[in-house]
């Protein structure tokens, strides 16, 4: 989401992280800052206003009927995003629970009997990108070495050809993927042959 915001007009991000612009005049008396009045604002000033009031509306635009309601009551558009990042990732308690639990699906992962290599591969892409988003991104050189290390037995053959044909701290994850499909093919191949 935060791509897309910055794609529509960079200076909404800045109002979602820093907060809304408010013009403010100096008071002579107290020498203290205050709200300008509405009256006073320069044309660069209110433009500045409203880039919170876009913001909250693209927000609001993108949110479902149940979210919508939840952060209705927000007046600026870091309120929204906030309470739309608790709704979302929850407490930092319940997303370090997450963080976890993950963490222990990838550290435990392997590859299901009966499943195929983009069923597989799926899952443990589901597992990895939950945990870069909750800012825990695993390195692509430790995701290989983990995916190789999750295939079972009747695969060790292809897994001892791929450590020693390639660099594993140079190959992609999705060219791991792409040879470990094609042996898949060449394996259903054989026993269609049988």
């Amino acid at each position: 989401m935060s791509i897309h915001i910055k794609a529509i007009y960079y200076e909404m991000w800045d109002v979602i992280t820093d907060g809304p612009f408010m013009p403010s005049t100096v008071n002579v008396v107290t020498n203290e800052f205050m709200p300008k009045p509405r009256s006073e604002w320069t044309e660069a000033e209110t433009k500045k206003v409203q880039i919170n009031f876009k913001a909250i509306n693209t927000l609001h635009c993108a949110l479902t009927p149940t979210k919508f309601n939840k952060v209705s009551s927000c007046t600026t558009v870091k309120q929204v995003w906030e309470k739309l990042r608790i709704i979302h990732e929850g407490t930092s308690q319940v997303k370090e629970s997450k963080v976890a639990l993950l963490t222990h699906s990838y550290e435990m992962f392997k590859m299901e009997p009966g499943e195929d290599i983009t069923s597989m591969f799926d899952r443990f892409t589901n597992i990895t990108n939950k945990l870069s988003q909750l800012g825990k991104p695993i390195p692509e050189h430790e995701l290989v070495k983990r995916l190789l290390r999750c295939l079972p037995k009747s695969w060790k053959l292809k897994v001892i050809a791929i450590r020693e044909a390639k660099d594993l701290n140079i190959i992609t994850l999705d060219e791991i993927c792409g040879s470990l499909l094609t042996h898949e093919l060449e394996l259903k191949e054989e026993e269609e042959k049988d």
